[in-house]
């Protein structure tokens, strides 16, 4: 969990952030549901690979 504290997130320019909140916005219901859907998945399973990881590293 310290590493994930350690990491720098990158700036986010406002510029990017106002073109995805306009694509966002573009999306209906179905595709907004779908890209929240498959956004958490990818980062449950990020974070159980990271577990998994630091299990293994402690374990050496």
């Amino acid at each position: 969990m310290d590493q994930i504290k350690d990491r720098k997130t990158p700036e986010i320019k406002d510029e990017e952030l106002k073109k995805v909140t306009k694509n966002y916005q573009k999306l209906n219901q179905t595709n907004r549901y779908f890209l929240v859907s498959a956004s958490s998945m990818l980062l449950a399973s990020q974070e159980a690979a990271e577990k998994q990881e630091n299990r293994t590293i402690r374990e050496a």
